[in-house]
């Protein structure tokens, strides 16, 4: 019979031990950084203002605001029909 190893019997504990705690911590980091904003007194939560308004937008893309529309438009007609992959272009 072969002698028992303590030495890697007692670094799985410790590496197993690590990886639940590690867990943890990073399960209560996810929990801490949401927090709905409510208004005081209504009933609904406030929405994030867009990052890029129109006007922002067309000039960073060195577009017209009528080609960024444009743009708009033809995939919110391709994402209703279920032709759109990837990430959608919102207003």
């Amino acid at each position: 019979m072969k002698p028992l190893n303590y030495s890697a019997l007692i670094s799985s504990l410790i590496i197993g031990i690590s990886i639940v705690a590690a867990s943890f911590i990073l399960q209560g980091a996810e929990d801490s950084k949401y927090v709905p904003a409510v208004t005081e007194g209504a009933d609904s939560v406030q929405t994030d203002p867009p990052l890029m308004t129109l006007e922002q937008t067309a000039e960073f893309l060195n577009l017209t605001e009528y080609q960024v529309k444009s743009i708009i438009s033809s995939d919110n007609a391709l994402r209703e029909q279920g032709a759109s992959e990837g990430m959608p272009f919102l207003i």
